[in-house]
């Protein structure tokens, strides 16, 4: 049987884009969706106007508001707490679902065990001209997802994308107020209660890519991700949690911690060996590839974010960080 699910969408001053978001849910192939909750933690903006406005046109919305501004993970529990439905969805007010991904996704709640399952990102460009979306997907994101798809089916996954995951809501593992990189801690948690957190690399969801090169913003993101690596790190090589604690979680944590220094050291290692008439064209090559110059860029902003976390131990509060500006 078909589980029916809730569909949560936290929002804070999404005026521009939240139409088009419940549009989009609203046009899933997936008919046992119970129900699609927005929630809006304490916009400034038309959010809550326009929120209210699509709950009174289909009953299958619902508007839940806070009252004060409790930030992303305060208004999921909003969400989480009107809910009637075991399965739970979250989902992002900026990306847009894939028709069929609920039901690829669902299907892996048949096996008891699974407590959380993610779908897979595939980031857009918006073609002014055609106004069609290009799939700007590199090659670090393809190999990424191979080996985040490795690592769920060896065990658990704890890296997930919160834009667009569903949970158990009997197993009490909620996001946790004050975590930035609150999907992360959500699965690792899961697994620490017995269950496992899987991707589904088939079912996509998309997001489109204005700010990718945005310093502040990753660095915001890659921080939340090391600081909560760092505090599960005595999950590394634990018998206890098995191939979670054996392979999974020091994988994904050396891939933090280690292969942005590695990428830098082999990089460093080829410029030495090089003579100087091919130093040049090395250079060029690294910064006029796309594919090196954003992996250059991104371990960049990883190490920076090592140091901050690590050594000046700034806080990392969970917020809404992204301001919409003339998207629809």
């Amino acid at each position: 049987m078909v589980p029916k699910i809730t569909l949560l969408i936290p929002c804070y001053n999404e005026e521009v884009i939240l139409k088009r978001k419940i549009k989009n849910c609203l046009e899933l192939s997936y008919p046992q969706i119970k129900e699609i909750v927005v929630i809006d933690d304490f916009s400034t903006d038309k959010t809550p106007q326009i929120a209210r406005a699509l709950a009174r046109k289909n009953p299958k919305i619902t508007f839940l508001s806070n009252r004060f501004k409790k930030g992303k993970a305060g208004a999921v529990l909003t969400g989480i707490k009107h809910a009637k439905t075991d399965l739970i969805c979250i989902s992002d007010v900026d990306v847009l679902l894939e028709k069929g991904s609920l039901e690829k996704m669902t299907c892996s709640f048949k096996d008891p065990k699974i407590g959380i399952v993610g779908g897979a990102l595939k980031p857009v460009f918006l073609n002014p001209e055609t106004k069609q979306y290009i799939d700007c997907r590199g090659l670090w994101d393809k190999v990424f997802d191979q080996i985040k798809t490795i690592i769920s089916k060896i065990d658990s996954l704890p890296l997930q994308h919160g834009q667009f995951i569903i949970i158990r809501k009997s197993l009490g593992v909620f996001p946790q107020a004050g975590v930035q990189a609150d999907d992360i801690d959500l699965a690792i948690r899961t697994r620490l209660k017995g269950f496992r957190s899987v991707l589904v690399p088939e079912s996509f969801f998309w997001q489109e890519i204005t700010d990718k090169n945005d310093f502040g913003k990753r660095s915001r993101r890659d921080q939340g991700t090391i600081k909560i690596f760092w505090r599960y790190k005595n999950l590394l090589f634990n018998p206890r949690f098995g191939k979670f604690g054996l392979i999974c979680y020091p994988a994904c944590f050396f891939l933090f911690f280690l292969q942005p220094f590695l990428f830098f050291l082999l990089a460093f290692l080829i410029f030495l060996a090089l003579p100087l008439p091919l130093i040049l064209v090395y250079l060029l090559a690294i910064f006029s590839i796309t594919f090196l110059r954003n992996f250059f860029y991104f371990n960049l902003i990883t190490i920076f974010s090592m140091i901050k976390v690590l050594f000046f131990k700034g806080k990392i509060a969970d917020s809404w960080n992204t301001q919409r500006v003339g998207k629809k």
